[in-house]
């Protein structure tokens, strides 16, 4: 664990938005089919764009994400800085996706008889 610290792993605490880590490991179904596209689940994606590996992490379980930029020892200060780009990027498109999950899961409820009833009131 102190190794992966120095290396440069960074690690995201979930807090109340572990409810939403299920919805990140869920396949992304609708992109099995499309040619070209070789990954299926989020974290993939997310390295795919970002260069940063991401999974659960082992030790807390269910309320943190290890996110490995890569080796910031190697190169300096420039690896450094690169693998902490890398880092911030994929804790960005984290965020994002669970703030997209949070707003759909909240209009998914204010849905009903066919509408939106919370566009209607405003």
């Amino acid at each position: 664990r102190i190794a992966d610290l120095n290396r440069g792993v960074e690690f995201l605490h979930l807090g109340p938005d572990r409810i939403y880590q299920h919805a990140l490991m869920e396949p992304i179904r609708r992109n099995a089919g499309r040619p070209g596209a070789n990954w299926n689940y989020f974290f993939d994606f997310v390295y795919k764009v970002s260069g940063a590996s991401v999974r659960i992490d082992s030790v807390t379980g269910s309320s943190h994400l290890r996110i490995d930029g890569g080796d910031a020892s190697v190169g300096g200060d420039p690896g450094s800085w690169a693998a902490n780009e890398r880092i911030d990027v994929a804790m960005d498109l984290i965020q994002l996706q669970i703030e997209l999950l949070r707003d759909h899961h909240i209009r998914k409820q204010r849905w009903g008889f066919g509408r939106d009833w919370a566009l209607l009131l405003e």
